[in-house]
């Protein structure tokens, strides 16, 4: 039985070395970072590129392994026998054992070590990483009126999702699968005519230690902008009354579930390309769309709309509160130059909330 498993697991590895042996260690790592460095490792032991770095390559070597035989004048293929034979014959003074590499570890060799030094004073001293960007108010309404003008459910969902997203900071991961489930309907704040103040959401992500309650407000004197009312419209259109809130169109067409349950979802990368796609198409580049643009937009709207960080940083639920500090100064900065130029997109806002809510079922 164990024998048989063993053969099982064996067959499903996935990495191998040059002799077709099993890779363990590192390359189970969940991380792609210490596969790759597993995977250079691999190549230096074997090529004996390990210990002690010494530039042994001979010149001579290396012209009799370019050589190539009759058929093959100064282009050796692999395949060859006579083309290897010539590679591993070696010069006079180093018969049968030619000097074509370098061995040992690169890293020790003192004109790297000295490199390394200098790259750091100089040039790698003034690189300043570039992180992703948030949307501005006047951005946003231009990304509606592009996805809107198009009359779709697509550029609808899009937008929608963009709205929800920004308004929980929620991170990818956690936008992608949402589902109708998560409404919790008991919580929402509902007003006595029957309309929707606030939809209630349970969301548990990485840095949480248990289902949070984000409450998305309703935003009345900014209807553009409101996530709420273009939230109902979307789940009324496209028919959705349980599963994935973001269905994939391609597996699932808007109305395509008579009982309105949807099973599919559109994968993070996908929805990120579309807005890089919107990005070229109205501001002429997509520089700066990443994975942490929309939590960067929920901060400029908090930001925007008064915000605090002490309060913003709750709404978040940062993992780290450097990260938290790093992107209330950047929405801070942004717009203090908005305010500068005279930006009128900031004035009509209303005071930001608070999303954060305890649950009152306990």
């Amino acid at each position: 039985m164990s024998e048989g498993w063993s053969e099982k697991k064996k067959a499903k590895s996935k990495y191998h070395d040059e002799q077709g042996n099993n890779l363990r260690g590192a390359w189970s790592a969940r991380d792609n970072v210490t596969i790759f460095r597993a995977a250079i490792r691999l190549v230096h032991i074997t090529h004996n590129q390990t210990g002690q770095y010494l530039d042994v390559v001979c010149h001579k070597c290396c012209l009799q392994a370019l050589k190539g035989c009759g058929d093959h004048l100064r282009a050796p293929p692999t395949d060859c026998p006579s083309c290897m034979q010539l590679r591993c014959a070696g010069c006079d003074d180093h018969p049968g054992a030619p000097h074509l590499r370098r061995k040992g570890d690169a890293q020790l060799s003192e004109a790297v070590i000295v490199e390394a030094k200098n790259y750091g004073k100089g040039p790698a001293s003034k690189h300043c990483v570039e992180g992703d960007k948030g949307f501005v108010p006047r951005e946003l309404k231009q990304a509606r009126q592009y996805y809107l003008s198009g009359n779709t459910m697509q550029g609808l969902q899009t937008y929608t999702k963009i709205l929800v997203a920004a308004h929980l900071f929620l991170r990818h991961d956690e936008l992608f699968v949402l589902k109708a489930e998560q409404i919790l309907w008991d919580l929402c704040i509902i007003d006595p005519d029957g309309s929707i103040r606030a939809f209630c959401f349970s969301i548990e992500g990485k840095s949480d230690d248990g289902p949070q309650y984000l409450l998305l407000y309703r935003w009345d004197e900014c209807v553009d902008f409101c996530p709420v009312r273009h939230l109902l419209s979307y789940l009324g259109l496209w028919g959705i009354t349980s599963g994935y809130l973001w269905p994939d169109a391609a597996q699932e067409p808007p109305r395509s579930n008579p009982r309105g349950v949807y099973s599919s979802y559109v994968l993070y990368e996908p929805f990120l390309e579309e807005i890089r796609i919107m990005a070229e198409a109205v501001w002429g580049t997509a520089e700066g769309v990443g994975t942490h643009t929309m939590r960067k937009t929920a901060y400029i709207i908090a930001v925007y709309r008064g915000g605090k960080l002490e309060l913003i940083k709750i709404a978040a639920r940062h993992k780290n509160i450097k990260s938290a500090e790093r992107y209330y100064r950047a929405a801070q900065g942004q717009f203090e130059m908005d305010k500068a130029a005279n930006e009128s997109s900031f004035t009509n806002l209303s005071a930001w909330i608070l999303n954060n809510k305890v649950d009152c079922r306990r």
